[in-house]
């Protein structure tokens, strides 16, 4: 079965909910909020007005993205999304393979959201803007 996630890029929570609203009503599966691009993220005010699931997302400079900031800073954005709403997180391979010392965090902070009932998961991501890479499938074992 297909499913099509509509990748929202804005920098106002007004703009997102906007994007998200005309996502659904065009029949998207899912939504991807670039975190990367959103100046003063309202996480709550944002998963209230979805019915869709959401992946939160905060690409790197290093990954195509906007973000510069640390590792740390990455993952305690991630972390306050996920814990405010929504269904993901989305986190570059490279970066997550970087912080081996912040894995255990996100990996006890998603542990701690599903006995809530919540179901949310961690998507591990490998972004190639030149080619597709001829060791992929070592890429898709890590």
């Amino acid at each position: 079965m297909t499913k099509l996630t509509a990748s929202i890029v804005a920098e106002s929570n007004e703009q997102v909910i906007r994007d998200i609203r005309q996502a659904q009503a065009d029949g998207a599966d899912a939504i991807e909020v670039r975190l990367d691009y959103l100046q003063s993220p309202d996480f709550r005010q944002l998963t209230e007005n979805c019915s869709l699931p959401i992946i939160w997302t905060l690409r790197h400079i290093s990954e195509g993205g906007k973000f510069a900031g640390s590792i740390d800073e990455q993952f305690d954005i991630l972390i306050d999304a996920i814990e405010a709403g929504g269904d993901y997180i989305d986190i570059e391979q490279r970066r997550w393979e970087q912080a081996s010392a912040r894995q255990e965090l996100i990996i006890e902070k998603i542990r701690a959201i599903r006995s809530t009932g919540r179901d949310v998961k961690l998507i591990l991501s490998f972004h190639d803007f030149e080619s597709t890479p001829h060791y992929l499938p070592q890429i898709v074992k890590r």
